[in-house]
């Protein structure tokens, strides 16, 4: 005999989270795989990425381009720069700043393992058709604008407090 209400079958948001938290996971595995396969972390995979498709950026640019504190940026570099990958060099424009761009080498180490992450992000997806990529694309971009824009101010639910979210939080959807 079961007790209480029957289950709800609607798709709530907590649903939809669940889903999503673990999808994303699970690619997430399958891009670090890729990447590590590589011989690179995701992090120094992520700042040669960043600067082969944006070009020369600030310490700080990049940082943020690739979801990355001051630290963790920096000890990229560091390594990036101590395997020839990468070169810091002083802002024209601004003398404390350093701006970071791509080595000969580098370049050539980030193109040559960006097609093998490429064709293996590829298979990840291989389930969908072409249609619905470009429909996971845009339901996504959409969810992530809606959770981070003005109209998500975290109010207060039943009297509950939440905290406002970040001025400082990235934007994870550009």
């Amino acid at each position: 005999m079961a007790s209480g209400p029957p289950p709800d079958d609607r798709v709530t948001g907590v649903s939809a989270w669940l889903v999503l938290w673990k999808a994303a996971r699970t690619v997430e595995a399958q891009a670090r795989l890729s990447v590590e396969a590589s011989g690179l972390c995701l992090s120094d995979f992520g700042v040669l990425e960043a600067l082969l498709h944006k070009g020369p950026l600030t310490v700080g640019e990049l940082g943020r381009k690739v979801l990355l504190t001051s630290g963790s940026i920096t000890a990229s570099i560091d390594r990036l720069e101590r395997d020839h990958l990468v070169e810091r060099a002083m802002a024209t424009s601004d003398r404390r700043s350093r701006i970071v761009h791509l080595t000969e080498a580098g370049e050539h180490l980030i193109r040559s393992r960006l097609a093998a992450h490429e064709r293996d992000l590829d298979r990840a997806f291989e389930a969908l058709s072409e249609a619905e990529m470009e429909t996971l694309v845009a339901i996504l971009a959409k969810v992530g604008r809606g959770a981070a824009g003005p109209s998500n101010e975290w109010a207060p639910v039943a009297g509950e407090k939440r905290p406002r979210p970040s001025s400082r939080a990235p934007a994870l959807i550009a």
